[in-house]
């Protein structure tokens, strides 16, 4: 089932883009279902201010808020620890979150993925 939310084309493009730069391994942690972000799993991708923060591992705990997630910050490289709750109220707005397949992006960012025939690069047959 799709997720509700406009149709970004050509979801490939959009994880080329974001993990176009140094991305550490992921880990094999299981996902969780947290409130006000849903169901989140290492790959997912935050985008927050300037900065994509791309979720690599998670410390489960016994209430999925108190989870404990490990944040790789694209533009400064550095990991930060975070609980799943502070990462919510983080992300929170006056506009939902909308999940394709295992990208997240807020429905306010303006990051924007033209379809490949518009960025001037050959289509795929």
């Amino acid at each position: 089932m799709n997720p509700p939310g406009p149709h970004i084309p050509n979801e490939a493009a959009v994880r080329d883009e974001v993990t176009d730069g140094p991305v550490p391994e992921f880990e094999d942690s299981p996902q969780i279902s947290v409130d006000g972000l849903g169901v989140i799993a290492p790959g997912d991708v935050f985008y927050h201010g300037r900065d994509d923060l791309i979720l690599i591992d998670i410390d489960l705990a016994d209430n999925p808020g108190d989870a404990t997630l490990h944040l790789f910050n694209q533009r400064t490289t550095i990991v930060a620890k975070t609980t799943a709750d502070e990462m919510a109220s983080l992300v929170q707005s006056n506009f939902p979150t909308f999940h394709f397949s295992d990208i997240l992006i807020p429905a306010d960012a303006t990051y924007h993925v033209e379809p490949e025939s518009e960025r001037g690069l050959p289509r795929a047959e």
